[in-house]
């Protein structure tokens, strides 16, 4: 392999590299940094809400690992995200981690620190119960 590199040029959203001779394997190495994105304000049901992404990916919470009543469950959108690699998750992905806040199950209105766990929301819908 000749692990040539190549420059190319964005234009109207599409990159153009130049062409290389031969058998090519292209690899590209996209920066995707998780960031909050809040709902659209127009959507009644949404208000309020954010979801987390990273690239092209839709993270969330799910059940099995940060327990029931995700309605309960907030965090700060100026918390820190952490990325984590589970190598033995779905043959390897990216999970995220960040600090949240629960409402206790019982009746007084008060919130407990907990450690929420992410996963793509893909990924997610492909993981075995």
């Amino acid at each position: 392999m000749n692990s040539a590199r190549t420059s190319g040029k964005i234009e109207k959203g599409f990159l153009y590299l130049n062409a290389l001779s031969g058998d090519t394997e292209l690899e590209i190495d996209f920066a995707m940094s998780p960031h909050f994105v809040r709902a659209d304000p127009r959507v009644r049901a949404d208000i309020g809400k954010i979801a987390i992404v990273r690239g092209p990916e839709v993270y969330c919470l799910e059940g099995c690992d940060d327990g029931s009543f995700l309605a309960d469950v907030f965090v700060d959108s100026s918390a820190c995200i952490e990325e984590v690699w589970c190598g033995d998750l779905l043959g390897g992905t990216i999970t995220l981690k960040l600090e949240g806040e629960r409402i206790n199950e019982s009746e007084q209105i008060q919130s407990t620190s907990f450690m929420a766990f992410l996963m793509a929301r893909g990924a997610a819908r492909n993981r075995e119960k």
